[in-house]
């Protein structure tokens, strides 16, 4: 029985699965929870806007975003409103939205003592990084997330994590 479950999420469907699935062993088991996040990197300005789409920070029907129609929190609005956007603040934001979302619904859920982790770098090195650093029984993540190449069988991210982990690993589909 894992009595340290860490759970990958990006903000997308998949990854709001592996969440839920994570949050019901760590409420039925009493595993503590931690659900980390790793902030994008590298990525253009349209995969931002999609990861903002996708986690409903902004209208999915607002193409392309025009600043006045934006549904989002008010210091995300300013920092997407400016052509000369920092995109790394603006990943930051969005990192920060997608956690405290998560945290939240894993709560809501029944997940037991529940902690939140923001990182950056390679997705799959992150992520092993920080099962490695607190000694976690398992691994939860999605299938695939909000990576370019959406009809690979399974994601990059989560076959480097399969073939390295030292911990057991979910795969949510």
């Amino acid at each position: 029985m894992p009595k340290k479950i860490l759970v990958a999420t990006d903000g997308s469907e998949t990854g709001g699965r592996a969440l839920a699935f994570a949050s019901e062993i760590s409420s039925k088991i009493g595993g503590d929870l931690t659900i980390v996040h790793v902030l994008m990197h590298g990525k253009p300005a349209e995969d931002l806007t999609r990861l903002a789409q996708v986690e409903h920070v902004i209208d999915t029907k607002v193409r392309p975003i025009i600043p006045n129609e934006l549904n989002m929190p008010v210091d995300l609005r300013k920092i997407l409103s400016h052509p000369e956007v920092d995109q790394a603040r603006a990943v930051a934001e969005i990192g920060d939205y997608v956690i405290h979302n998560a945290r939240r619904a894993a709560e809501e859920a029944g997940a037991r003592n529940v902690q939140t982790m923001l990182e950056d770098g390679d997705y799959a090195d992150a992520i092993l990084d920080v099962a490695s650093d607190l000694g976690v029984d398992l691994i939860v993540m999605g299938r695939r997330g909000l990576g370019r190449i959406s009809s690979v069988v399974l994601g990059s991210v989560s076959n480097k994590v399969l073939q390295h982990a030292d911990c057991d690993v979910a795969v949510v589909r």
